[in-house]
């Protein structure tokens, strides 16, 4: 799945190996350009973190240069497909508040994904726990009494997108 972040090892084939290369260069560019351009030095392995902040997926580019003791070089490049995370955000509207009732619609920010997961607790009672297409719910609460205390509800979305990434909640 690639889901965005992502850590990957690197490590240079023991043919390159074997040239005893004085310098190995690993440049990490996008379709805008160049991010990153690091030296492991003589150390043939690296280490590297991709991060897609888009909500598509995104194509980063490693090429490896090698440096010879001859000054020529040799490279490489690697293609790695980073898919996007969804996000879990979303707004409460008030559709009705009378003395017995309260009824709102909670909808995602993103719309379009594959899976929405609305969770909501009330008094630390979990009363709903749905997984839908639907990026929005609507939910009636029972008001308690003026005397009574307040009682305290919470609303949780974690959402799955066309790559099976899923949102943090």
């Amino acid at each position: 799945d690639n889901c965005s972040p992502q850590t990957i090892n690197f490590a240079v084939d023991s043919q390159t190996q074997s040239l005893n290369p004085t310098e190995y260069r690993w440049q990490i560019s996008d379709a805008l350009g160049l991010i990153d351009d690091i030296s492991s030095g003589t150390t043939p392995a690296f280490k590297y973190q991709f991060i897609n902040t888009t909500q598509s997926i995104k194509d980063f580019n490693v090429r490896l240069l090698t440096t010879l003791a001859s000054t020529c070089y040799g490279d490489s490049t690697r293609t790695i497909r980073m898919s996007p995370v969804p996000v879990s955000q979303f707004v409460i509207d008030t559709l009705q508040v009378d003395c017995k009732v309260m009824r709102v619609r909670v909808s995602a920010i993103q719309k379009g994904l594959s899976e929405y997961h609305w969770r909501i607790t009330e008094n630390t009672i979990p009363t709903v726990d749905a997984i839908s297409s639907s990026d929005q719910i609507e939910h009636t609460f029972n008001r308690p009494s003026p005397a009574s205390p307040n009682l305290p509800i919470d609303f949780s979305l974690d959402t799955k997108n066309f790559a099976n990434c899923v949102s943090g909640v």
